[in-house]
């Protein structure tokens, strides 16, 4: 994993003004998870019963219990976790919306615990709760940039392992025990922004900072990587730019 910024192109605006000297990390497309009834948007939604995983590569469609009472959803997984493993566990899923975008951060429980989390970039409370702990939270800044509308501030994501701290930059892929557990977390983006003041904002009245990652509780303990997004996929953001 890597300790410092690679040396990249910002993702979201032209670095008129990165501060400090340091380039901004990267961040990988939006990990995503979509119910497919569109009559659930913007609600939180849960169901409970056996996992069914269903397609290939970061793409994958995860059904939970059958009938009416099933719950659907379609999973990008930015991570790369290998969720074919899971299926047929049974598990509760839990949704989780945020304002007005389309996509969820998604949980799943077994009789164990938490089993997997994709945090979309506004669930963080939640996942440490579901972990028992709060092991993750906002890393350092890392650098700065600025256009002419955004103050923008990348950070790490830090994790509280039963080895000590890590600090993870989007990309970073570690694998960690948590109370004897071992994971695979994958950091997918990190950054907070402020507008710049009197600048002008048609049609863009919200401020999302987001935290975005994938934790996936494994059997054994995997390899240490970093994943670069793939090309002609945006970075993960949240709201308007």
């Amino acid at each position: 994993m890597r300790l410092t910024a690679p040396l990249v192109a910002l993702p979201f605006v032209l670095c008129t003004a990165c501060e400090g000297g340091a380039t901004p990390p990267e961040q990988l497309e939006a990990a995503t998870a979509t119910p497919a009834l569109t009559q659930e948007e913007f609600t939180d939604v849960s169901a409970s019963g056996a996992l069914q995983v269903s397609g290939e590569g970061q793409d994958l469609t995860l059904t939970v219990g059958e009938g009416e009472g099933a719950l659907t959803v379609d999973v990008h997984s930015a991570g790369r976790s290998d969720l074919s493993a899971l299926s047929g566990l049974n598990v509760t899923a839990d949704l989780l919306a945020w304002g007005f975008e389309s996509s969820r951060s998604l949980l799943l429980r077994d009789e164990g615990g938490l089993v997997y989390a994709l945090d979309a970039g506004w669930s963080l409370d939640a996942v440490n709760e579901a972990l028992g702990a709060e092991r993750l939270r906002w890393g350092d800044e890392v650098a700065t940039a600025k256009d002419d509308t955004w103050t923008w501030s990348y950070t790490s994501l830090i994790v509280s392992t039963d080895d000590g701290e890590l600090s993870l930059l989007p990309g970073d892929v570690a694998n960690i025990t948590l109370d004897g557990v071992p994971w695979r977390l994958v950091v997918v983006a990190a950054y907070a922004r402020e507008n710049v003041p009197n600048a002008e904002m048609p049609g863009c009245p919200v401020l999302d900072d987001v935290l975005s990652y994938e934790l996936l509780r494994l059997e054994t303990s995997g390899e240490d990587d970093v994943l670069i997004r793939p090309e002609g996929l945006d970075p993960a953001s949240a709201g308007c730019l």
